[in-house]
């Protein structure tokens, strides 16, 4: 392996999630810490309605985001296949491929994303006074999207190569950009939510500028070609194989998340704030999720391009230890420092003691949470992304489906809407542990059949 590449098929397990996935937790704590600045900042300067506006637009941004940047993780699994193996002609027909297919969706996602604005927003309940603000923003998100889909199929590839320093360096750099730029455009220009919008946006754009310098430099691992960029069918063929049902994953959870943004909605102006604030402050107790799962898909289909199938089982231990000891511990600190840690996003105490009613559902089934995204992340690595997308339907979906139709009309308080967080993840963990179970023996049966 090159400088900065890692051969994860051997060597000690956690001293490798931990060199994997550190700099992925360093990298996501850094932006997060960017993007409290600039949520702190639209709340206090510009008001907790448009800090609102924006949080309402998120959702469904998500939703059909993550549908297509969820087939990112198709290039993970399958350069990691062919890393595993030694395999570099096919490696570097995937690594096209996965390019050519990342751009594409970004335009196929900003082509159905633009029309769809105004009535994704209307038919979720949007309070009057937060539309106009929340279509600004919701737009100007989906015109980025060919920038952030191609980000993230870069990052997909680096990641099976394990450069994940470069990765965080990158993130460092992009996000400094975007708070320097959300001062000029909301203390300077006065741009409002668009200002954070547009932001996000070009630090995106500089740091995909970056990564594309990486990629196609004659010199480095990868040496991209744009000659070469048109896709190759057969290559594009597995990775949609394993990227579309990883992608219908990630729309699950989108889509369970819409449905419950759209019953905080109906609670009002100070809940949706509060939600928007809880929501920065729960994904400090989750930095992990941003390393450790990928780390795990990355070593997992490593192991399975080189056949190392006796590691898999001590990954997955190890990278659940670590999930418990990062998740577990910040959850604490999160659940003692709530209200300070909510103030930074208010002067509000309504809008405060809205977002700490959330905190304590989050962080408080946070450990349970640890069990799904282990999981899902080892059977993703195992090319088995349709068992998790099937569980995670009928674990996660349906029980906050039917939580919102049957159960809230009869409380209909926000305590009783994020109790079924915790409840969704037991049953997610539950059914995601049997299925990691039984995907593991198959590809071993499989493995040594094909030996035999």
């Amino acid at each position: 392996m090159k400088r900065h590449s890692m051969d994860l098929t051997t060597g000690p397990v956690a001293r490798q999630l931990l060199a994997f996935g550190l700099p992925l937790i360093i990298n996501a704590a850094i932006n997060l810490l960017y993007g409290i600045v600039d949520k702190s900042m639209l709340g206090i300067y510009v008001g907790d309605a448009a800090m609102a506006a924006a949080s309402v637009s998120n959702s469904p941004f998500n939703l059909i985001y993550n549908l297509f940047s969820g087939v990112a993780v198709g290039a993970l699994v399958c350069c990691g296949n062919y890393l595993g193996a030694d395999d570099r002609g096919n490696l570097r027909r995937c690594m096209h491929t996965a390019m050519s297919t990342g751009f594409l969706l970004g335009l196929v996602v900003l082509i159905v994303g633009l029309p769809l604005s105004r009535p994704v927003l209307v038919a979720l309940g949007t309070p009057e006074e937060l539309l106009s603000d929340a279509l600004l923003y919701f737009r100007i998100r989906f015109a980025g999207c060919p920038v952030t889909m191609l980000n993230a199929f870069t990052v997909s590839i680096m990641n099976a190569h394990g450069d994940t320093k470069r990765i965080t360096l990158l993130g460092i750099g992009s996000g400094l950009l975007n708070v320097v730029l959300n001062f000029v455009f909301l203390l300077v220009i006065k741009l409002g939510v668009a200002g954070v919008a547009l932001a996000t946006l070009l630090s995106g754009l500089a740091n995909l500028i970056c990564k594309l310098a990486i990629m196609f430099s004659p010199k480095g691992e990868y040496q991209l070609r744009v000659s070469k960029l048109l896709p190759d069918f057969k290559h594009m063929g597995r990775l949609l194989a394993v990227g579309i049902p990883n992608g219908l994953n990630s729309a699950v959870f989108s889509f369970s998340n819409v449905l419950l943004q759209s019953t905080v909605n109906s609670f009002g102006t100070a809940v949706i704030a509060g939600s928007s604030a809880a929501d920065s402050v729960i994904a400090i107790s989750g930095l992990a999720y941003q390393g450790i799962p990928a780390a795990t898909v990355a070593t997992l289909s490593q192991c399975c391009g080189a056949r190392n199938y006796d590691r898999i089982r001590e990954v997955v231990r190890k990278a659940l230890l670590v999930c418990h000891v990062f998740v577990d511990s910040m959850c604490v600190v999160c659940l003692i420092f709530a209200q300070p840690l909510l103030g930074l996003f208010t002067q509000s105490p309504e809008v405060v003691e809205a977002g700490t009613i959330k905190l304590i559902f989050y962080c408080g089934g946070y450990f349970i949470h640890n069990f799904g995204q282990i999981y899902v992340a080892a059977i993703k690595g195992l090319r088995r992304s349709t068992a998790a997308f099937l569980v995670n339907v009928f674990s996660v979906c349906v029980p906050r489906v039917l939580w919102v139709w049957f159960v809230v009309p009869l409380v209909p308080t926000p305590a009783m809407l994020y109790l079924i967080y915790p409840i969704s993840w037991l049953i997610s963990a539950a059914m995601l542990g049997i299925t990691y179970h039984s995907c593991y023996r198959k590809c071993l049966r499989s493995a040594q059949e094909q030996m035999a």
